[in-house]
């Protein structure tokens, strides 16, 4: 039940960082990439001073939280492995994505909007609530890929929690095409790449 509901604040709050830019882009045109970079150092920031402040395990030679209790934790599916229910959560953004690009009005006014936005507007579509929307919605699974990895993978809150991996989620963005089946697929594949380019450079004189 905690989990659940760590989940659902970790949206809330990927819902709300994303909508700023959003409302910004939509109404006074603001570019998103740059709005979203400075409001990438923004959240950092205040996540820093929360952990350093209030968080942190005065205990640990870290910079972090105590492990979280179970209850707090997304649950393994696969004993013995670091695969969690995340897996599930991944599985079912990707089918929620997909059906509402494919199959909701919604999802048709936001390809109008990204192939035209003047078109858009012409044929009607509140292009303002699209693009706030459309970026709202992002940052809820941005939210929710960190909830995963503090939830999941490390069981607390450290410092440096994801360094770069929005970078990367560009990257596989981009191989896949925008298309959510095709970043399911990528998503595996660059972190097939990633994994075995450590292992590489551990046991070998190869570099990743």
């Amino acid at each position: 039940m905690l989990a659940a509901f760590v989940l659902l604040a970790a949206a809330a709050a990927g819902f709300i960082w994303g909508f700023i830019p959003g409302l910004l882009k939509a109404y006074l045109n603001v570019d998103e990439i740059v709005s979203t970079l400075m409001l990438n150092v923004i959240a950092a920031q205040i996540y820093q001073l929360a952990l350093v402040q209030w968080l942190r395990d005065v205990s640990s030679g870290s910079v972090s939280t105590p492990f979280f209790p179970d209850s707090a934790t997304l649950p393994l599916l696969v004993p013995g492995t670091r695969i969690t229910a995340g897996l599930l959560l991944a599985l079912g953004a990707v089918a929620a994505v997909w059906w509402l690009m494919n199959r909701t009005p919604y999802g048709y006014e936001l390809k109008v909007l990204g192939s035209n936005r003047r078109f858009a507007e012409y044929a009607g579509v509140n292009t303002k609530r699209v693009i706030a929307s459309s970026m709202a919605i992002s940052g809820i699974l941005a939210g929710l890929a960190g909830a995963h990895i503090s939830q999941g993978l490390l069981k607390r809150l450290t410092l440096n929690l994801s360094p770069g991996i929005g970078f990367e989620g560009i990257v596989v963005a981009l191989l896949a095409r925008n298309d959510p089946i095709g970043v399911l697929f990528t998503g595996l594949f660059y972190g097939y790449l990633r994994t075995g380019a450590q292992i590489m450079e551990r046991s070998s004189d190869v570099t990743r």
